[in-house]
């Protein structure tokens, strides 16, 4: 059975992905920051689904490190875990735009990075990076976030050219929110 990682499974996109997967026959790997406290991920889990939900923080090397090495190999992993602010440039504090970027952008590098050696050594895999629309335009007041899921586009561009020769896929999605 395929194994996929998906991080921010608390709610939304990140608990559906969740539920489709398991669907499909994925073991899943439920990863939130809380999972004892996400209702509908425990209760995909209940339902027998083949949901795994595991407490992970994507802004720490060590939890990071510690889940992979509980799991094993991942076969998918899906960038879903994000959180958004927003204020004018003028008015966001530095210390959340700096939040923002941590989770949004370097948590998603620093599961990748995670996962990749596994992935290469067996010559496949799959890496999803979850954007936003705001990864494609932005709006007054969302310049931090929005720079967030740009970059978050840009890394996933260049991923996809540097993986494909070792047989892995990457790409970014974009759905209508975050």
């Amino acid at each position: 059975m395929a194994t996929a990682l998906i991080t921010g499974t608390s709610t939304g996109i990140g608990l559906e992905t969740a539920r489709l997967f398991a669907q499909r026959g994925y073991r899943v790997i439920a990863a939130a920051r809380h999972p004892a406290s996400a209702d509908g991920l425990i209760a995909a889990a209940a339902e027998g689904l083949p949901i795994m939900p595991l407490a992970l923080d994507v802004d720490s090397d060590a939890s990071v490190e510690a889940v992979l090495a509980h799991i094993g190999h991942v076969d998918v992993l899906v960038n879903n875990a994000g959180i958004g602010s927003a204020a004018p440039v003028e008015h966001m504090p530095l210390a959340e735009t700096r939040a923002l970027f941590e989770t949004n952008v370097f948590g998603a590098i620093r599961m990748t990075q995670a996962v990749l050696p596994s992935m290469r050594a067996r010559g496949h895999g799959i890496v999803i990076n979850v954007s936003s629309v705001m990864g494609r335009l932005t709006l007054p007041g969302h310049g931090s976030y929005a720079a967030t899921k740009f970059a978050l586009g840009a890394l996933s561009e260049s991923l996809a050219m540097e993986v494909r020769p070792f047989g892995i896929r990457s790409s970014s999605s974009s759905p209508v929110s975050s």
